[in-house]
Order: C-alpha cells, then sequence, then structure tokens
C-alpha cells in the first residue's frame, strides 16, 4: 500500500525506524524514551533495533515495553546492520536512527507522514533537525520502502561507519540534476544528535573504535552506483520502467586512488555544480587532516 492509499482510507502509514545499536543500553533506552511516547501513533510505529551478539548488557534489556523488532548477530558493517533492520521491516516510510538520538517534538510521525504524501510516487528524501548539521547533511535519513526497493542496495554493506547519509543524500543530488528536487529538510522536527563532540556525551568505545575516515574511500568509489540509483528513480518518476541490471559495484584504482577518485566526484555524475564541488572540498580537507595532521601538531 503507498503513502497516498493510506491516507485516503484513513490508516496512518506505518513508519520503521532501523537502530543498530553496540555496548550502550543506556543509550538505547533514552532514545527509545523520547521515540515513542512523542509518536501520534505509536500504533503505525515499528522499532527494528540490532544487537552484537556479544553485547550481553544490552541483550538484557527489557525491549517489550516499546513493542521492539530485536535482532541479535554478529558484528558487522554499519550498512550490513541497517540492511538487516530493513529486511526485517514492515513500514512505507523508513527512517536510519542511532542510539544517541533523544527526539524533541511531539508529534513528529504525523509531520514525518505530511511531508511525505507530498510525494504520491514516494520518491523523497526527509531529514529532521539534529542540532548539530542543521540542513547541511541528512544525519537521519527517511525515505519511503519503495525508493529503497527501486535502488536496490540502499545502504551499501561496504560503509562500515559512516557516509550511509552522505551516500543517500548525494542519489537525491544526483536526482536534482534530473530535474526532480525531492529533498525535504524539516527544520521544526527535532531528532536531537547528542554526539560526544558537542559535548552532550562522552566518548566511549563506540565513538572510538570507529575509523573516522575509513569509508571516504568507499564513498568516493561507489559513485556511478549512486547515479545508476539515480536513474532509476528518476524512470520511477516519469513512469518508465527502471533498468532490470544489478548496481555498478565499487571501482577500486590503484596508484593515485584519491585524486582519481576525488576528480571523478568533481566533474561526473548528474548533481548541481556547487554540491559536487562542496564533497570535494570536504573530501579533500578530510584527506589533508588524516594524512597530515601530524605536520601541525
Amino acid at each position: 500500500m503507498s503513502t497516498s492509499e493510506s491516507l485516503i482510507h484513513g490508516v496512518p502509514v506505518r513508519i520503521s525506524v532501523l537502530i543498530p545499536t553496540r555496548k550502550r543500553p543506556q543509550l538505547l533506552e533514552r532514545m527509545l524514551e523520547s521515540l515513542v511516547p512523542t509518536a501520534e501513533h505509536p500504533e503505525a510505529l515499528e522499532v527494528v533495533v540490532c544487537i552484537d551478539d556479544d553485547d550481553d548488557e544490552t541483550l538484557a534489556l527489557d525491549l517489550d515495553r516499546w513493542s521492539v523488532k530485536r535482532i541479535v548477530g554478529p558484528r558487522q558493517s554499519m550498512g550490513k546492520l541497517n540492511a538487516i533492520c530493513y529486511a526485517r521491516s514492515t513500514g512505507d516510510i523508513v527512517i536510519l536512527g542511532n542510539d544517541d538520538i533523544v527526539v524533541r517534538t511531539q508529534g513528529w510521525d504525523e509531520r514525518i507522514r505530511e511531508a511525505a504524501r507530498r510525494f504520491p510516487d514516494s520518491v523523497y528524501l526527509l531529514y529532521p533537525n539534529d542540532l548539530m548539521k542543521g540542513n547541511r547533511l541528512s544525519t537521519f535519513p527517511v525515505v519511503s520502502r519503495t525508493m529503497c526497493d527501486v535502488i536496490v542496495s540502499p545502504f551499501p554493506a561496504e560503509y562500515r561507519g559512516a557516509f550511509i547519509d552522505v551516500h543517500l543524500l548525494d542519489v537525491f543530488r544526483q536526482l536534482e540534476g534530473m530535474g526532480h528536487k525531492r529533498i525535504v529538510y524539516l527544520d521544526d522536527v527535532i531528532f536531537e544528535h547528542m554526539h560526544y563532540r558537542l559535548g552532550k556525551s562522552e566518548l566511549d568505545t563506540t565513538y572510538s573504535e570507529r575509523d573516522r575516515f575509513g569509508d571516504d574511500r568507499t564513498f568516493m568509489a561507489l559513485l556511478e552506483a549512486r547515479l545508476w540509483a539515480a536513474k532509476r528513480l528518476d524512470a520511477l518518476i516519469a513512469g518508465r520502467e527502471p533498468e532490470l541490471v544489478s548496481r555498478l559495484h565499487e571501482k577500486k584504482p590503484s596508484g593515485g586512488w584519491f585524486l582519481q577518485l576525488a576528480w571523478a566526484v568533481l566533474k561526473g555524475g548528474s548533481s548541481p555544480f556547487l554540491w559536487r564541488l562542496r564533497l570535494f572540498v570536504r573530501l579533500c580537507l578530510r584527506f589533508g587532516y588524516k594524512h597530515f595532521k601530524g605536520l601541525f601538531a
């Protein structure tokens, strides 16, 4: 059932929130205590939590009071964990969440449904205000099941811990270059990101064990896959049959990989030039910081 059909028949569109978590039982509880009670239609809310099988403290939590779907398995990349959660979810609207969120907006779910209703074909990227990146980045992307299924691999397994939000945003920037503006920033829907870099939490092992720059190369290498995804969405919007081919795999150039990939991001694709330039500058700054920060210490 599409978003628009659900509303016509008076049934709230089901929303699935995907939450991979690792060794943060207190943060997970806080997140759920802010998410579920603030929903206008909690009966149409589905929370899917993926827990590592060696995370005994989180496994001991009683999650039944929030009607959580609990998945237990080995530690994997963030891309794989989100894909696992997605496979178990049933909502027409899908939100990529974190365990370090605090939801501040009463009736946030209805605001998201209202925004999604603007797009009868269900091709959209919505994102709330995280009070950290704001409108600059879709930190907690909101997408449709239709979109996820059409682009086949919305949360690529190659991403170990970061860049999934930028990946999705770039797909929709590519789509924007094809004439379809489908990105909506929900400034008044607050999903506060309680990140340690803002002093809102402590630097724990989940943060410290993550390679901050580990997914930069993957993001650049998956440029063609994002362009392919945007072309499929363009076909869906136009009423054409999307290409029946598998998504393109990561390219792995040999020597001088950074310049090759960064240049491809700058010159390639259909997205607006200013967006590509912004990505290029950001990637260059990150590369420089990673490899040369010791010179300025």
